[in-house]
């Protein structure tokens, strides 16, 4: 028998935004730094569009953080994991596991465990979330957030007999990748979710 090896991790602090897009679009990264500028160790950071200066507070005892956004409403959660891989998050209990051991092999193998599932994305959900009034005062109130549609990929070739599809990106002459997702949506920048795919996809022809 073999004695257990103990790894020692680097502590990390863990910033887990809930409804806002890729940091790679140009305003969720502008206003990531505003919020790293602006963070003094709450656990809470909420992106507000109507906020006009960072407002502190505290609700139940845990660090609220508002700060103005530039478009874009969202809630950042503050995880922090320590050397031994145990996550320490408060807020995040539902959604983060205790410790990060076993977590990359899951996530390398999760079209092996079966619990990849599609469900039909929602067009909107209500929250609760806090607003700043003219005098910087903090109320609650709920808040309807919508979803634009998601990025758009061309096609490249399509296999009816085996129904399969080949998706290439990025598109012809366009420089290599670093974010897909955003440069789609810069590229082909549709805002209703009803609207007809073919539109943007107009350039790129299946063959």
């Amino acid at each position: 028998m073999t004695d257990r090896v103990t790894l020692k991790m680097k502590p990390l602090q863990i910033w887990l935004p809930r409804f806002g897009e890729s940091i790679k679009f140009p305003e969720t990264s502008r206003d990531a730094m505003r919020a790293f500028e602006s963070w003094r160790g709450e656990l809470v950071v909420w992106m507000l569009p109507e906020a006009r200066k960072p407002v502190r507070w505290r609700l139940n005892g845990i660090g609220q953080l508002a700060i103005p956004s530039e478009e874009i409403f969202d809630r950042i959660d503050i995880a922090h994991m320590n050397e031994d891989g145990l996550i320490q998050s408060p807020t995040t209990r539902e959604m983060t596991p205790p410790t990060v051991e076993g977590l990359l092999d899951a996530w390398l193998n999760v079209e092996k465990s079966g619990r990849i599932s599609f469900v039909e994305a929602l067009e909107s959900v209500a929250v609760v979330a806090p607003f700043v009034d003219p005098e910087g005062k903090i109320a609650t109130r709920k808040r309807t957030i919508t979803f634009d549609p998601g990025a758009y990929i061309p096609l490249d070739s399509v296999n009816h007999e085996t129904h399969e599809v080949r998706l290439t990106w990025p598109p012809e002459g366009a420089p290599s990748p670093v974010s897909p997702e955003a440069e789609s949506a810069k590229r082909f920048p549709l805002k209703e979710l009803e609207a007809d795919p073919s539109i943007a996809l107009r350039t790129c022809q299946a063959r």
